[in-house]
């Protein structure tokens, strides 16, 4: 219901206000949006140790570094670049209206976050250990 509600919100945007649209539906959301599961992926071995330990079946190394993060490590630089690319060669406006716009999209995920946590709390379910198994059950 809440992605339905929020496929409504951005057409209702692109529909009454075009001049959000070229913000909405471009490669910089989508690039944007996939840095920091690249990162996480990177620091997973040291952040998360023994999940790692326990979940990755191929632990291979080069150079002492975990393939994972070789892999998240290359995929975050590629994806920072090409939202800097998209946002500079692709004479994206950056201005007011699309930082908001920015803002709104992005912000709107860390409320959904901040609201499913503080209500899994408030009901004393421990929501730190949800991954703390792969898959979560």
């Amino acid at each position: 219901m809440i992605i339905l509600a929020g496929a409504y919100l951005g057409s209702a945007l692109v529909a009454f206000a075009p001049q959000v649209g070229i913000v909405t539906t471009t490669f910089p959301i989508f690039t944007f949006g996939f840095i920091i599961p690249a990162l996480g992926a990177a620091a997973f071995p040291y952040l998360k140790h023994d999940l790692y330990e326990s979940s990755v079946i191929v632990k291979r190394k080069v150079a002492g570094i975990p393939i994972i993060t070789w892999l998240g490590g290359l995929a975050g630089i590629y994806l920072i670049f090409s939202t800097y690319l998209a946002i500079s060669v692709g004479n994206l406006p950056l201005n007011l209206q699309s930082g908001l716009t920015y803002l709104v999209i992005f912000g709107l995920g860390i409320v959904i976050y901040a609201v499913g946590y503080f209500n899994a709390k408030r009901k004393g379910i421990p929501i730190e250990l949800v991954f703390k198994q792969i898959p979560p059950e």
